[in-house]
Protein backbone atom coordinates (compact mmCIF):
# COMPACT_ATOMS: atom_id res chain seq x y z
CA UNK A 1 0.00 0.00 0.00
CA UNK A 2 0.97 3.59 -0.88
CA UNK A 3 1.80 5.77 2.34
CA UNK A 4 1.68 9.57 2.23
CA UNK A 5 1.64 12.22 5.36
CA UNK A 6 -1.67 13.52 4.14
CA UNK A 7 -4.35 10.75 3.95
CA UNK A 8 -3.06 6.97 3.74
CA UNK A 9 -0.64 7.33 7.12
CA UNK A 10 1.78 4.37 7.60
CA UNK A 11 1.50 4.52 11.76
CA UNK A 12 -1.90 4.24 11.45
CA UNK A 13 -1.88 0.69 9.93
CA UNK A 14 -1.39 -1.03 12.34
CA UNK A 15 -2.32 -5.15 13.47
CA UNK A 16 -6.18 -5.96 13.03
CA UNK A 17 -7.44 -7.37 16.77
CA UNK A 18 -7.97 -10.41 16.51
CA UNK A 19 -11.38 -10.14 17.90
CA UNK A 20 -12.52 -7.67 15.15
CA UNK A 21 -14.02 -9.33 12.07
CA UNK A 22 -15.97 -11.77 14.61
CA UNK A 23 -17.43 -9.48 16.63
CA UNK A 24 -18.55 -7.20 13.69
CA UNK A 25 -19.35 -8.92 10.99
CA UNK A 26 -21.39 -11.89 12.55
CA UNK A 27 -23.58 -9.50 14.88
CA UNK A 28 -24.27 -7.09 12.14
CA UNK A 29 -25.19 -9.92 9.61
CA UNK A 30 -27.62 -11.83 12.37
CA UNK A 31 -29.22 -8.44 13.27
CA UNK A 32 -29.81 -7.48 9.59
CA UNK A 33 -31.18 -11.14 8.98
CA UNK A 34 -33.54 -10.99 12.23
CA UNK A 35 -34.83 -7.64 10.81
CA UNK A 36 -35.09 -8.28 7.22
CA UNK A 37 -36.98 -11.88 8.37
CA UNK A 38 -39.33 -10.04 10.49
CA UNK A 39 -40.02 -7.45 8.07
CA UNK A 40 -41.07 -9.61 5.23
CA UNK A 41 -43.28 -11.77 7.38
CA UNK A 42 -44.85 -8.22 8.58
CA UNK A 43 -44.58 -5.63 6.24
CA UNK A 44 -48.05 -4.36 7.84
CA UNK A 45 -47.05 -4.11 11.08
CA UNK A 46 -45.38 -1.42 12.79
CA UNK A 47 -43.14 -2.80 15.21
CA UNK A 48 -41.30 -5.03 12.26
CA UNK A 49 -40.55 -2.27 10.05
CA UNK A 50 -38.99 -0.04 13.46
CA UNK A 51 -37.06 -3.31 14.16
CA UNK A 52 -36.17 -3.71 10.06
CA UNK A 53 -34.71 0.30 10.31
CA UNK A 54 -33.15 -0.47 14.12
CA UNK A 55 -31.16 -3.41 12.52
CA UNK A 56 -30.15 -1.41 9.39
CA UNK A 57 -28.77 1.38 11.00
CA UNK A 58 -27.17 -0.68 13.58
CA UNK A 59 -25.14 -2.80 10.56
CA UNK A 60 -24.52 0.51 9.09
CA UNK A 61 -22.87 1.51 13.07
CA UNK A 62 -20.80 -1.75 12.83
CA UNK A 63 -19.67 -1.35 9.24
CA UNK A 64 -18.71 2.46 9.76
CA UNK A 65 -17.00 1.10 12.68
CA UNK A 66 -14.92 -1.72 10.86
CA UNK A 67 -13.69 0.65 8.19
CA UNK A 68 -12.63 2.95 11.01
CA UNK A 69 -10.79 0.07 12.75
CA UNK A 70 -9.13 -1.21 9.41
CA UNK A 71 -8.82 1.61 7.12
CA UNK A 72 -5.67 3.92 7.04
CA UNK A 73 -7.35 7.11 4.85
CA UNK A 74 -7.95 9.75 7.64
CA UNK A 75 -10.77 11.26 4.64
CA UNK A 76 -12.61 8.03 5.26
CA UNK A 77 -11.90 7.78 8.85
CA UNK A 78 -13.07 10.92 9.21
CA UNK A 79 -16.09 10.64 7.09
CA UNK A 80 -17.40 7.31 9.10
CA UNK A 81 -16.52 8.87 12.64
CA UNK A 82 -18.72 11.93 11.67
CA UNK A 83 -21.72 9.79 11.13
CA UNK A 84 -21.19 7.01 13.91
CA UNK A 85 -22.53 8.83 16.41
CA UNK A 86 -25.51 9.96 14.36
CA UNK A 87 -26.24 6.35 13.65
CA UNK A 88 -25.98 5.33 17.52
CA UNK A 89 -28.54 7.67 18.48
CA UNK A 90 -31.07 6.46 15.48
CA UNK A 91 -30.52 3.13 16.83
CA UNK A 92 -31.12 4.09 20.42
CA UNK A 93 -34.36 6.27 19.39
CA UNK A 94 -35.45 3.24 17.01
CA UNK A 95 -34.71 0.73 20.18
CA UNK A 96 -37.23 2.87 22.37
CA UNK A 97 -39.88 3.47 19.69
CA UNK A 98 -39.93 -0.29 18.57
CA UNK A 99 -39.95 -1.35 22.45
CA UNK A 100 -43.13 1.15 23.24
CA UNK A 101 -44.78 -0.40 19.35
CA UNK A 102 -44.05 -4.19 20.58
CA UNK A 103 -45.15 -4.09 23.30
CA UNK A 104 -47.89 -1.66 23.48
CA UNK A 105 -49.10 -3.02 20.03
CA UNK A 106 -49.91 1.01 18.85
CA UNK A 107 -47.88 4.06 17.52
CA UNK A 108 -46.99 7.07 19.60
CA UNK A 109 -48.11 10.30 19.60
CA UNK A 110 -47.88 12.68 16.70
CA UNK A 111 -46.01 15.39 19.73
CA UNK A 112 -43.44 12.68 20.62
CA UNK A 113 -42.45 11.95 16.75
CA UNK A 114 -42.03 15.98 16.58
CA UNK A 115 -40.41 16.02 20.11
CA UNK A 116 -37.40 12.94 18.66
CA UNK A 117 -37.45 14.84 15.84
CA UNK A 118 -36.67 18.38 17.38
CA UNK A 119 -33.94 16.58 19.79
CA UNK A 120 -32.20 14.70 16.94
CA UNK A 121 -32.18 18.13 14.72
CA UNK A 122 -28.96 19.91 16.20
CA UNK A 123 -27.39 16.46 15.38
CA UNK A 124 -28.18 16.21 11.96
CA UNK A 125 -27.27 20.07 11.31
CA UNK A 126 -23.75 19.84 12.67
CA UNK A 127 -23.05 16.48 11.54
CA UNK A 128 -20.60 17.60 8.61
CA UNK A 129 -19.31 20.73 11.41
CA UNK A 130 -16.33 21.61 13.37
CA UNK A 131 -19.05 20.92 16.07
CA UNK A 132 -18.96 17.34 15.39
CA UNK A 133 -15.11 16.85 14.19
CA UNK A 134 -12.60 19.18 15.11
CA UNK A 135 -9.78 17.19 12.81
CA UNK A 136 -7.63 13.91 12.79
CA UNK A 137 -5.12 13.21 15.12
CA UNK A 138 -2.33 11.14 12.88
CA UNK A 139 -0.43 10.11 16.58
CA UNK A 140 -3.43 8.14 17.89
CA UNK A 141 -4.54 8.16 14.33
CA UNK A 142 -8.59 8.85 15.61
CA UNK A 143 -10.65 11.96 15.20
CA UNK A 144 -10.11 14.77 17.54
CA UNK A 145 -14.62 15.05 18.65
CA UNK A 146 -16.05 19.01 18.63
CA UNK A 147 -17.98 19.93 21.12
CA UNK A 148 -21.27 18.26 20.04
CA UNK A 149 -19.91 15.16 21.55
CA UNK A 150 -21.48 16.12 25.66
CA UNK A 151 -24.21 16.58 23.16
CA UNK A 152 -24.15 13.05 22.09
CA UNK A 153 -23.57 11.85 25.61
CA UNK A 154 -27.10 13.62 27.02
CA UNK A 155 -28.81 12.23 24.24
CA UNK A 156 -28.06 8.69 24.70
CA UNK A 157 -28.23 9.06 28.28
CA UNK A 158 -31.98 10.50 28.29
CA UNK A 159 -32.95 7.88 25.33
CA UNK A 160 -31.49 4.86 27.61
CA UNK A 161 -33.00 6.27 30.86
CA UNK A 162 -36.14 6.56 29.09
CA UNK A 163 -36.17 3.14 27.93
CA UNK A 164 -35.58 1.40 30.82
CA UNK A 165 -37.84 3.97 32.98
CA UNK A 166 -40.64 2.58 30.41
CA UNK A 167 -39.73 -1.42 30.21
CA UNK A 168 -39.82 -1.07 34.61
CA UNK A 169 -43.27 0.63 34.41
CA UNK A 170 -44.91 -1.63 31.88
CA UNK A 171 -43.19 -5.03 33.86
CA UNK A 172 -45.16 -3.55 36.92
CA UNK A 173 -48.58 -2.90 35.07
CA UNK A 174 -48.07 -6.17 32.56
CA UNK A 175 -50.95 -8.48 33.65
CA UNK A 176 -49.84 -12.21 34.90
CA UNK A 177 -50.54 -14.18 31.90
CA UNK A 178 -48.24 -11.59 29.54
CA UNK A 179 -45.45 -10.58 32.38
CA UNK A 180 -43.39 -13.18 31.13
CA UNK A 181 -43.13 -12.04 27.50
CA UNK A 182 -42.72 -8.48 28.77
CA UNK A 183 -40.10 -8.98 31.25
CA UNK A 184 -38.26 -11.22 28.80
CA UNK A 185 -38.24 -8.63 26.25
CA UNK A 186 -37.18 -6.04 27.85
CA UNK A 187 -34.12 -8.06 29.26
CA UNK A 188 -32.92 -8.67 25.71
CA UNK A 189 -33.39 -4.86 24.86
CA UNK A 190 -31.94 -3.50 27.76
CA UNK A 191 -28.82 -6.40 27.16
CA UNK A 192 -28.65 -5.03 23.54
CA UNK A 193 -28.63 -1.39 24.85
CA UNK A 194 -26.51 -1.35 27.57
CA UNK A 195 -23.98 -3.50 25.37
CA UNK A 196 -23.98 -1.77 22.48
CA UNK A 197 -24.11 2.19 23.42
CA UNK A 198 -22.89 1.83 27.14
CA UNK A 199 -19.50 0.32 25.52
CA UNK A 200 -19.70 3.04 23.21
CA UNK A 201 -19.67 5.55 25.98
CA UNK A 202 -17.57 3.91 28.04
CA UNK A 203 -14.44 3.51 24.90
CA UNK A 204 -15.26 7.51 23.86
CA UNK A 205 -14.55 8.63 27.64
CA UNK A 206 -11.36 6.19 28.10
CA UNK A 207 -10.30 5.77 24.67
CA UNK A 208 -9.56 2.05 24.96
CA UNK A 209 -11.52 1.26 21.77
CA UNK A 210 -10.86 -2.29 22.44
CA UNK A 211 -13.84 -2.26 24.46
CA UNK A 212 -16.66 -2.01 21.88
CA UNK A 213 -15.42 -5.52 20.50
CA UNK A 214 -16.96 -7.26 23.06
CA UNK A 215 -20.03 -4.87 23.27
CA UNK A 216 -21.25 -5.29 20.14
CA UNK A 217 -22.16 -9.05 21.36
CA UNK A 218 -25.12 -8.03 22.90
CA UNK A 219 -26.91 -8.27 19.50
CA UNK A 220 -26.65 -11.79 18.26
CA UNK A 221 -28.40 -12.00 21.97
CA UNK A 222 -31.28 -9.47 21.56
CA UNK A 223 -31.99 -11.77 18.18
CA UNK A 224 -31.86 -14.81 20.35
CA UNK A 225 -34.63 -13.27 22.59
CA UNK A 226 -36.68 -12.01 19.87
CA UNK A 227 -36.57 -15.58 18.38
CA UNK A 228 -37.63 -16.92 21.68
CA UNK A 229 -40.65 -14.52 21.74
CA UNK A 230 -41.07 -15.20 18.23
CA UNK A 231 -41.10 -19.14 18.87
CA UNK A 232 -42.78 -19.21 22.59
CA UNK A 233 -45.33 -16.15 22.20
CA UNK A 234 -45.59 -15.58 18.18
CA UNK A 235 -44.66 -12.61 18.23
CA UNK A 236 -45.45 -10.29 15.31
CA UNK A 237 -47.72 -12.60 14.52
CA UNK A 238 -45.66 -15.08 12.66
CA UNK A 239 -46.57 -18.82 11.96
CA UNK A 240 -44.08 -21.49 14.02
CA UNK A 241 -42.67 -22.72 10.96
CA UNK A 242 -41.64 -18.88 10.23
CA UNK A 243 -39.88 -19.16 13.67
CA UNK A 244 -38.41 -22.39 12.64
CA UNK A 245 -36.51 -20.80 9.31
CA UNK A 246 -35.71 -18.09 11.90
CA UNK A 247 -33.59 -20.52 13.83
CA UNK A 248 -32.44 -22.25 10.84
CA UNK A 249 -31.11 -19.08 9.34
CA UNK A 250 -29.26 -18.09 12.49
CA UNK A 251 -27.59 -21.18 12.66
CA UNK A 252 -26.27 -21.19 8.62
CA UNK A 253 -25.53 -17.33 9.07
CA UNK A 254 -23.29 -18.17 11.97
CA UNK A 255 -21.54 -21.31 9.93
CA UNK A 256 -21.31 -19.31 6.99
CA UNK A 257 -18.03 -17.00 8.97
CA UNK A 258 -15.87 -20.23 8.57
CA UNK A 259 -15.78 -19.63 4.63
CA UNK A 260 -13.69 -16.27 5.35
CA UNK A 261 -12.07 -16.10 8.88
CA UNK A 262 -8.46 -17.61 8.94
CA UNK A 263 -7.21 -17.12 12.48
CA UNK A 264 -7.27 -20.53 15.09
CA UNK A 265 -8.69 -18.37 17.75
CA UNK A 266 -11.50 -17.10 15.35
CA UNK A 267 -11.99 -20.63 13.83
CA UNK A 268 -12.40 -22.04 18.51
CA UNK A 269 -15.03 -18.65 18.87
CA UNK A 270 -16.82 -19.71 16.00
CA UNK A 271 -17.15 -23.36 16.81
CA UNK A 272 -18.42 -22.53 20.46
CA UNK A 273 -21.26 -20.44 19.31
CA UNK A 274 -22.82 -22.74 16.43
CA UNK A 275 -22.75 -25.42 19.01
CA UNK A 276 -24.73 -23.06 21.60
CA UNK A 277 -26.81 -22.28 18.06
CA UNK A 278 -27.62 -25.31 17.60
CA UNK A 279 -28.28 -26.71 21.59
CA UNK A 280 -30.74 -23.14 21.36
CA UNK A 281 -31.94 -24.09 18.05
CA UNK A 282 -32.73 -27.68 19.23
CA UNK A 283 -34.78 -26.60 22.28
CA UNK A 284 -36.60 -23.89 20.21
CA UNK A 285 -37.66 -26.47 17.74
CA UNK A 286 -38.93 -28.85 20.72
CA UNK A 287 -40.85 -26.34 21.95
CA UNK A 288 -41.66 -25.16 18.23
CA UNK A 289 -43.16 -29.24 17.75
CA UNK A 290 -44.78 -29.30 20.99
CA UNK A 291 -46.74 -25.91 20.91
CA UNK A 292 -47.96 -27.46 17.52
CA UNK A 293 -49.65 -30.67 19.15
CA UNK A 294 -50.94 -28.31 21.82
CA UNK A 295 -52.46 -26.14 19.16
CA UNK A 296 -53.79 -28.96 16.94
CA UNK A 297 -55.30 -30.63 20.45
CA UNK A 298 -56.92 -27.49 21.21
CA UNK A 299 -58.59 -27.28 17.72
CA UNK A 300 -59.51 -30.36 17.76
CA UNK A 301 -61.24 -29.58 21.38
CA UNK A 302 -62.46 -26.71 20.33
CA UNK A 303 -64.12 -27.82 17.02
CA UNK A 304 -65.88 -30.90 19.33
CA UNK A 305 -67.23 -28.02 21.95
CA UNK A 306 -68.66 -26.04 19.48
CA UNK A 307 -70.51 -29.34 17.56
CA UNK A 308 -71.42 -30.41 20.97
CA UNK A 309 -72.81 -26.95 22.22
CA UNK A 310 -74.45 -26.65 18.79
CA UNK A 311 -76.63 -29.54 19.58
CA UNK A 312 -77.11 -28.36 23.31
CA UNK A 313 -78.80 -25.31 21.76
CA UNK A 314 -80.97 -27.03 19.26
CA UNK A 315 -82.23 -29.34 22.32
CA UNK A 316 -82.40 -26.57 24.36
CA UNK A 317 -84.97 -24.73 21.86
CA UNK A 318 -86.74 -27.82 21.36
CA UNK A 319 -87.12 -28.46 25.10
CA UNK A 320 -88.01 -24.40 25.11
CA UNK A 321 -90.45 -24.95 22.53
CA UNK A 322 -92.51 -28.29 23.89
CA UNK A 323 -92.97 -26.63 26.94
CA UNK A 324 -94.37 -23.35 25.90
CA UNK A 325 -97.01 -25.38 23.14
CA UNK A 326 -97.60 -28.01 25.97
CA UNK A 327 -98.57 -25.23 28.52
CA UNK A 328 -100.48 -23.36 26.39
CA UNK A 329 -102.51 -26.13 25.73
CA UNK A 330 -103.16 -27.39 29.10
CA UNK A 331 -103.83 -23.86 30.31
CA UNK A 332 -107.25 -23.49 28.84
CA UNK A 333 -108.49 -26.44 30.29
CA UNK A 334 -107.41 -25.95 33.58
CA UNK A 335 -109.18 -22.56 33.08
CA UNK A 336 -112.36 -24.55 32.98
CA UNK A 337 -112.22 -26.84 35.22
CA UNK A 338 -111.76 -24.12 38.08
CA UNK A 339 -114.74 -21.84 36.63
CA UNK A 340 -116.87 -24.99 37.38
CA UNK A 341 -115.57 -26.02 40.29
CA UNK A 342 -116.11 -22.62 41.91
CA UNK A 343 -120.19 -22.49 40.47
CA UNK A 344 -120.88 -25.61 41.44
CA UNK A 345 -119.24 -24.42 45.07
CA UNK A 346 -121.53 -21.64 44.90
CA UNK A 347 -124.50 -23.51 43.80
CA UNK A 348 -124.98 -22.84 40.69
CA UNK A 349 -126.31 -26.28 40.17
CA UNK A 350 -128.15 -27.01 42.97
CA UNK A 351 -127.17 -27.44 46.38
CA UNK A 352 -124.24 -28.91 47.55
CA UNK A 353 -123.76 -31.60 50.28
CA UNK A 354 -120.30 -31.36 52.46
CA UNK A 355 -119.24 -34.64 51.20
CA UNK A 356 -119.21 -33.49 47.72
CA UNK A 357 -118.31 -29.86 48.81
CA UNK A 358 -115.29 -31.18 50.73
CA UNK A 359 -113.84 -33.17 47.54
CA UNK A 360 -114.46 -30.29 44.95
CA UNK A 361 -112.53 -28.33 47.61
CA UNK A 362 -109.47 -30.83 47.18
CA UNK A 363 -110.50 -30.57 43.54
CA UNK A 364 -110.17 -26.69 43.26
CA UNK A 365 -106.91 -26.93 45.40
CA UNK A 366 -105.23 -29.32 42.97
CA UNK A 367 -106.55 -27.54 40.27
CA UNK A 368 -104.35 -24.26 41.49
CA UNK A 369 -101.16 -26.47 41.91
CA UNK A 370 -101.46 -27.25 38.47
CA UNK A 371 -102.27 -24.12 37.04
CA UNK A 372 -99.45 -22.64 39.01
CA UNK A 373 -97.40 -25.79 37.62
CA UNK A 374 -98.22 -24.50 33.95
CA UNK A 375 -97.43 -20.98 34.98
CA UNK A 376 -94.05 -21.72 35.76
CA UNK A 377 -93.32 -23.47 32.79
CA UNK A 378 -94.47 -20.93 30.59
CA UNK A 379 -92.63 -18.88 32.36
CA UNK A 380 -89.71 -20.79 32.23
CA UNK A 381 -90.30 -20.81 28.64
CA UNK A 382 -90.71 -17.23 28.12
CA UNK A 383 -87.49 -16.30 30.17
CA UNK A 384 -84.90 -18.75 28.20
CA UNK A 385 -86.34 -17.30 25.03
CA UNK A 386 -85.88 -13.39 26.21
CA UNK A 387 -89.94 -12.72 25.59
CA UNK A 388 -90.82 -11.85 28.97
CA UNK A 389 -93.13 -8.69 28.96
CA UNK A 390 -93.65 -6.32 31.70
CA UNK A 391 -96.12 -4.11 32.35
CA UNK A 392 -94.98 -1.29 34.91
CA UNK A 393 -97.61 0.62 36.80
CA UNK A 394 -97.75 1.99 40.32
CA UNK A 395 -99.38 -0.33 42.71
CA UNK A 396 -100.10 -0.57 46.68
CA UNK A 397 -98.15 -3.45 47.96
CA UNK A 398 -100.05 -4.06 51.02
CA UNK A 399 -103.67 -5.04 49.59
CA UNK A 400 -101.93 -6.59 47.15
CA UNK A 401 -100.13 -9.08 49.53
CA UNK A 402 -103.31 -9.53 51.72
CA UNK A 403 -105.24 -10.73 48.85
CA UNK A 404 -103.21 -13.32 48.00
CA UNK A 405 -102.96 -14.05 51.65
CA UNK A 406 -106.75 -14.51 51.98
CA UNK A 407 -106.75 -16.22 48.54
CA UNK A 408 -104.68 -18.96 49.89
CA UNK A 409 -105.90 -19.23 53.33
CA UNK A 410 -108.22 -21.50 53.12
CA UNK A 411 -105.25 -24.15 51.70
CA UNK A 412 -103.78 -23.06 55.61
CA UNK A 413 -106.61 -24.27 57.22
CA UNK A 414 -107.05 -27.50 55.50
CA UNK A 415 -104.25 -28.48 56.83
CA UNK A 416 -105.01 -26.88 59.89
CA UNK A 417 -102.21 -24.34 59.90
CA UNK A 418 -102.36 -20.63 60.62
CA UNK A 419 -101.75 -18.01 58.26
CA UNK A 420 -101.14 -14.25 59.78
CA UNK A 421 -100.16 -11.27 57.99
CA UNK A 422 -98.54 -8.11 59.16
CA UNK A 423 -99.07 -4.87 57.63
CA UNK A 424 -97.74 -1.46 58.07
CA UNK A 425 -99.28 1.42 60.29
CA UNK A 426 -98.26 3.93 57.49
CA UNK A 427 -98.88 2.74 54.03
CA UNK A 428 -95.79 2.19 52.09
CA UNK A 429 -95.60 4.83 49.09
CA UNK A 430 -97.14 3.09 45.67
CA UNK A 431 -94.43 1.01 43.74
CA UNK A 432 -93.87 0.26 39.94
CA UNK A 433 -94.72 -2.95 39.23
CA UNK A 434 -96.28 -5.44 36.97
CA UNK A 435 -98.82 -7.13 39.50
CA UNK A 436 -98.99 -10.41 37.95
CA UNK A 437 -95.79 -11.22 38.23
CA UNK A 438 -95.02 -10.32 41.64
CA UNK A 439 -98.77 -11.84 42.60
CA UNK A 440 -97.38 -14.72 41.21
CA UNK A 441 -93.89 -14.65 43.02
CA UNK A 442 -95.63 -14.04 46.75
CA UNK A 443 -98.57 -16.48 45.76
CA UNK A 444 -96.00 -19.09 44.89
CA UNK A 445 -93.91 -18.23 48.25
CA UNK A 446 -96.82 -18.60 50.59
CA UNK A 447 -97.80 -21.81 49.09
CA UNK A 448 -94.89 -23.63 48.81
CA UNK A 449 -94.21 -22.27 52.58
CA UNK A 450 -98.04 -24.37 53.22
CA UNK A 451 -96.92 -27.01 51.46
CA UNK A 452 -93.44 -27.67 53.52
CA UNK A 453 -94.93 -27.45 56.88
CA UNK A 454 -96.68 -29.91 59.00
CA UNK A 455 -97.36 -27.83 62.31
CA UNK A 456 -97.54 -24.42 63.16
CA UNK A 457 -98.07 -21.67 60.47
CA UNK A 458 -97.03 -19.27 58.03
CA UNK A 459 -96.25 -15.54 58.65
CA UNK A 460 -96.87 -13.12 55.47
CA UNK A 461 -95.48 -9.55 56.38
CA UNK A 462 -94.88 -6.12 54.61
CA UNK A 463 -92.41 -3.54 55.94
CA UNK A 464 -90.18 -1.06 55.31
CA UNK A 465 -86.49 -0.78 56.58
CA UNK A 466 -83.52 0.69 55.18
CA UNK A 467 -85.38 2.73 52.33
CA UNK A 468 -86.36 -1.30 51.04
CA UNK A 469 -90.25 -2.09 51.02
CA UNK A 470 -89.44 -6.17 51.91
CA UNK A 471 -92.21 -8.50 52.05
CA UNK A 472 -91.15 -11.57 54.51
CA UNK A 473 -92.72 -15.65 54.08
CA UNK A 474 -92.04 -16.75 57.14
CA UNK A 475 -93.29 -20.68 58.08
CA UNK A 476 -92.44 -23.21 60.96
CA UNK A 477 -91.67 -26.18 58.24
CA UNK A 478 -89.01 -28.55 57.36
CA UNK A 479 -85.97 -25.24 57.07
CA UNK A 480 -83.24 -24.90 54.77
CA UNK A 481 -79.65 -25.97 54.89
CA UNK A 482 -77.78 -22.31 54.33
CA UNK A 483 -74.81 -23.94 52.82
CA UNK A 484 -76.88 -25.56 49.70
CA UNK A 485 -79.45 -22.70 49.84
CA UNK A 486 -78.26 -21.09 46.33
CA UNK A 487 -79.15 -23.74 44.60
CA UNK A 488 -82.88 -23.27 45.69
CA UNK A 489 -83.49 -20.81 42.92
CA UNK A 490 -81.74 -22.60 40.16
CA UNK A 491 -84.23 -24.47 37.49
CA UNK A 492 -85.65 -28.23 38.51
CA UNK A 493 -83.89 -28.01 42.07
CA UNK A 494 -85.11 -28.64 45.47
CA UNK A 495 -84.29 -28.78 48.82
CA UNK A 496 -83.14 -32.00 50.11
CA UNK A 497 -85.44 -31.74 53.21
CA UNK A 498 -87.88 -31.87 50.62
CA UNK A 499 -88.04 -35.44 50.16
CA UNK A 500 -88.93 -36.26 53.54
CA UNK A 501 -92.55 -35.31 52.78
CA UNK A 502 -94.54 -36.26 49.79
CA UNK A 503 -95.39 -33.51 48.88
CA UNK A 504 -94.69 -32.71 44.99
CA UNK A 505 -92.83 -29.88 42.76
CA UNK A 506 -90.71 -29.32 40.27
CA UNK A 507 -88.61 -26.53 41.52
CA UNK A 508 -89.09 -23.90 39.03
CA UNK A 509 -91.30 -21.36 41.30
CA UNK A 510 -87.66 -20.04 42.97
CA UNK A 511 -86.03 -19.63 39.96
CA UNK A 512 -89.16 -17.92 38.19
CA UNK A 513 -89.41 -15.61 41.16
CA UNK A 514 -85.73 -14.68 41.09
CA UNK A 515 -85.63 -13.70 37.58
CA UNK A 516 -89.09 -11.67 38.45
CA UNK A 517 -87.69 -10.08 41.43
CA UNK A 518 -84.81 -8.83 39.85
CA UNK A 519 -85.73 -7.39 36.86
CA UNK A 520 -87.67 -5.12 39.32
CA UNK A 521 -84.26 -4.13 40.63
CA UNK A 522 -85.18 -6.31 43.83
CA UNK A 523 -83.88 -8.73 45.67
CA UNK A 524 -85.32 -12.34 46.49
CA UNK A 525 -83.05 -14.59 49.69
CA UNK A 526 -83.81 -17.08 52.09
CA UNK A 527 -83.27 -17.59 56.00
CA UNK A 528 -82.80 -20.47 57.98
CA UNK A 529 -81.62 -21.98 61.07
CA UNK A 530 -81.37 -24.90 59.16
CA UNK A 531 -83.19 -28.32 58.60
CA UNK A 532 -86.25 -28.83 60.62
CA UNK A 533 -86.26 -24.74 62.08
CA UNK A 534 -88.40 -22.93 59.84
CA UNK A 535 -87.18 -20.98 56.95
CA UNK A 536 -87.91 -17.23 55.79
CA UNK A 537 -88.41 -16.08 52.36
CA UNK A 538 -87.47 -12.58 51.80
CA UNK A 539 -88.34 -10.46 48.72
CA UNK A 540 -86.75 -6.52 48.77
CA UNK A 541 -87.84 -3.59 46.63
CA UNK A 542 -86.29 -0.36 46.71
CA UNK A 543 -88.22 2.36 48.62
CA UNK A 544 -87.45 5.53 48.98
CA UNK A 545 -89.47 6.43 52.09
CA UNK A 546 -88.95 5.89 56.05
CA UNK A 547 -89.04 3.15 57.29
CA UNK A 548 -92.02 2.30 59.57
CA UNK A 549 -93.49 -0.17 62.71
CA UNK A 550 -96.01 -3.25 61.39
CA UNK A 551 -98.76 -4.14 63.09
CA UNK A 552 -99.96 -7.74 63.37
CA UNK A 553 -103.22 -9.04 61.88
CA UNK A 554 -104.51 -12.49 62.03
CA UNK A 555 -106.09 -14.31 58.93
Amino acid sequence: MDFNLVTNIENCYFDIPTLLYYSHIPTAAAMLFVGLFVYIKNKELLSARLLFFMALFFSLWVVGDLIIWISPDSRVVMFWWSLINLFEIIVSLLTLYFSYAFLEQKDVFPKMKVFSFLLLLPFIILVSSTWNLLGFDTVSCEATQGPLIYYFYFLEGLLSLSLLIYLIKKITQSVQENRKQVILFSLGVTLFLLSYSGTNIVASLTGDWHILQYGLFGSPIFAAFLAFLIVRYQAFSMKLIGAQALVAGLILLIASQYFFIKEAINFILVGITLILALGFGAVLIRSVMQEVKRKEEMQELSKRLATANQELRRLDAAKSEFISIASHQLRTPLTAIRGYVSLVLEGAYGKVTPTLQDVLNKVYTVNNRMSQLVEDLLSISRIESGRVQYNFAPIQLEPLVAEIVDMLSLMAKEKKLFLKIKLPKKSLPKLSLDVNKIREVISNLIDNAIKYTKEGGVLVSVEAVERCAIVKVKDTGIGVDMKSSERLFQKFTRSSETMKLDVSGTGLGLYVGKTFVEAHGGLLSVESEGPGKGACFIIKFPLEAPAVLPKEKAS
